[in-house]
């Protein structure tokens, strides 16, 4: 594809879609196995479920169930989503068109595979069990994409149902303390603010400098996927492909970019909950300590795109803007 005398850029591009999404999925796997802080966060994240603070009542526990209920949903729906596209992509292959390649004097019809990948045996003679070999690989890489990226999803998304039980317990001060020991027990809420703190701090120390990688590989794959429609002869199956693909890469930055922003959202009304809580009717040493809830509550909580920027819905706009540039280079080169 490289080494033609004219450039195959929807080959090129059909490739470098399917690399990228395997590539930075094997990445971000490496960076969590490896690094130090991930466990930090799955044991801070155990402690935490083993040892509820003393003021925890049913319906903080049913707001922190409704959380994890809507990631999971949106879990397995991505999950489905892939399955779908990388079943389509398998499909569609045999029926695609072969090319029509010249070596000497021999003319030889080149059948498509689900990827660009080397055999160690003629793919065109034995075609089906190449064709059999890839789809193993196939499923193995959207599997692992797949649960990857759930595993992720679910990490970025755990600080919010912490956070709405935070606004519940500061609300309800005066309900859910004792008046004899009123302090003593919200020490254990400031504790739970002072854990969502560190467990984002965490996070952005073990996966901060990868979400560089993320970000830019989002925005390539995505000007790829648009490349890929320049052929006149597309069929009405690669272009349901390529569509179902671009609708799974932004359902995935949605599910990334847009739960980092709903924990930056959710920090920020830490301040809000204690205006509204009965603060004016604590005593002195209570007040204080609200207090200092709702100074630090004015330092939102964000995930990092290592040193340029944080997650948020934004971020979305700019890795849009970033494929707007890649895809005029390579109009202005062809």
């Amino acid at each position: 594809m490289l080494n033609g005398d004219v450039l195959k850029m929807d080959a090129i591009c059909s490739n470098i879609c399917l690399t990228l999404a395997f590539t930075c999925s094997a990445l971000r796997a490496t960076v969590m196995r490896v690094g130090p802080n991930l466990l930090k966060i799955i044991e801070q994240v155990m402690h935490a479920e083993k040892n509820p603070a003393s003021i925890e009542d049913q319906t903080s526990f049913n707001l922190e169930r409704k959380s994890i209920k809507t990631m999971r949903k949106l879990s397995h729906l991505y999950a489905v989503a892939i399955t779908m596209i990388a079943s389509s992509k398998c499909a569609l292959a045999p029926f695609e068109k072969g090319e029509i390649v010249h070596i000497g004097n021999t003319t030889i019809i080149d059948r498509p595979l689900i990827m660009s990948a080397w055999v160690p045996f003629n793919k065109n003679t034995h075609y089906w069990a190449a064709y059999i070999i890839q789809i193993y690989f196939a499923a193995l890489g959207a599997w692992h994409v797949a649960y990857v990226d759930m595993f992720m999803f679910n990490m970025l998304g755990y600080p919010i149902g912490q956070l709405k039980k935070l606004h519940y317990y500061i609300k309800n001060i005066t309900t859910l303390t004792r008046n004899d020991d009123s302090l003593e027990e919200f020490k254990n809420v400031i504790r739970q603010h002072q854990q969502i703190i560190s467990y984002v701090k965490f996070y952005n120390d073990s996966m901060g400098t990868f979400a560089i990688f993320e970000f830019l590989q989002s925005s390539v794959q995505i000007a790829s996927i648009f490349i890929q429609t320049s052929p006149s002869d597309m069929n009405l199956g690669q272009f349901g492909f390529i569509g179902g693909f671009f609708i799974g890469m932004l359902f995935r930055l949605f599910l990334y970019y847009y739960t980092a922003n709903e924990v930056m959202t959710e920090s920020e009304k830490v301040g809000v909950s204690v205006w509204e809580s009965d603060w004016y009717e604590q005593p002195t040493n209570l007040k204080m300590a609200l207090l200092t809830v709702m100074m630090r509550g004015q330092r939102p909580l964000y995930y990092k795109i290592g040193g340029f920027g944080l997650m948020s819905v934004q971020s979305i706009v700019a890795i849009l803007k970033a494929t707007y540039t890649y895809l005029t280079v390579v109009v202005r080169n062809n």
